[in-house]
């Protein structure tokens, strides 16, 4: 019989962080899991760290392939899965012993497709805090789910989240080549496929803060990821029309996704710009375009209808809109 819980963990040149992430997965309080390190064609001792570990513990699979993104990495472990269940761990952030605990209580007991907990950003292992012994879990369906993720309650990352190995599998095979911000990429796909979601409000995931990978996701590129993501987000939703298939239609809450996806390249553009000490204004009016487009799509009788919608729409957007076109105009 396989593991109940797979953990995907991809690692490419993370010598100085990986014994601390892994020795954060395998001091987990729910021993029923297997560690899949796809070591993706890493130049420095993380391949050898991976092999160490493997040779002290059995619930250890390595993987070593040439070097071909974190895309790639990650896919590479989804396909060796066994666990019921599946989740991501990135190899130079960490999570406290009951994380996998408190996701796997939470998805089985609610009987949901998908269980998430919280993050903290942390510098180091001083900025560890202790967890609830109850934390408090709630319910709620994936066009909830996606209507938190726009007002910056909850996030897309992957990596604090557990998966049913069924639903990820479906929705994996799209899974986009590397690019900027790829996790918003598949998750939207995910949570198509999602009935339920159970969120447990307290943090088990700690996202590291490497300074030096943030300075390297600057690149005039990025905004283009989140473009590509719409542009792919409007292709899957537009099959789905008059299709006798599971795939579901777009719910009202991806038009205030969409919203979102394009304000978010706004500001990751404003910030590459900001960076490199230049303008490019022909760049920014053909994203504010794109914005402002999807922005009079949202029907106005589905945001008096929805008091939800009025507070996500007319404070968050309408506050932001102004403030971007003083952004623009500024010197």
């Amino acid at each position: 019989m396989g593991y109940k819980i797979s953990i995907v963990v991809p690692v490419y040149g993370v010598e100085q962080y990986l014994r601390r992430c892994l020795n954060s997965i395998l001091n987990q309080t729910y021993t029923d899991i297997e560690v899949i390190l796809v070591d993706d064609g890493s130049l420095d001792q993380s391949g050898q760290i991976c092999e160490e570990y493997a040779a002290l513990d059995s619930r250890i699979i390595v993987i070593h392939q040439k070097n071909q993104g974190l895309s790639a990495a990650r896919t590479t472990g989804v396909d060796h899965a066994t666990g019921e269940f599946i989740g991501f761990v990135d190899a130079d952030d960490w999570c406290d012993t009951q994380m996998f605990q408190i996701l796997y209580d939470a998805i089985t007991v609610a009987e949901a497709d998908m269980s998430v907990c919280g993050f903290q950003r942390a510098f180091g292992e001083e900025d560890m805090h202790p967890l609830n012994e109850n934390p408090k879990v709630n319910v709620c369906t994936a066009e909830s789910f996606m209507d938190l993720i726009c007002m910056g309650t909850e996030e897309n990352y992957m990596w604090n989240k557990l998966y049913r190995t069924e639903i990820l599998r479906k929705q994996w095979q799209s899974f986009p080549k590397e690019r900027f911000a790829e996790d918003m990429a598949i998750l939207y796909r995910i949570l198509s496929a999602c009935h339920t979601i159970a969120i447990c409000h307290v943090p088990c995931y700690y996202y590291f803060q490497n300074q030096a990978g943030i300075c390297a996701t600057k690149k005039a590129s990025v905004y283009q990821s989140y473009l590509q993501t719409l542009s792919e987000m409007d292709a899957f939703y537009a099959m789905a029309e008059g299709r006798a298939d599971n795939r579901p239609k777009a719910p009202i809450q991806f038009n205030r996704y969409r919203l979102f996806l394009l304000l978010r390249a706004y500001i990751e553009l404003c910030r590459w710009q900001q960076y490199i000490h230049e303008r490019d204004r022909q760049m920014e009016q053909e994203i504010w375009k794109h914005f402002c487009d999807a922005y009079r799509q949202i029907p106005l009788k589905n945001i008096l209808c929805d008091p939800q919608s009025m507070k996500l729409l007319l404070v968050r957007w309408h506050l932001m809109k102004p403030l971007m076109r003083l952004m623009q105009s500024g010197k």
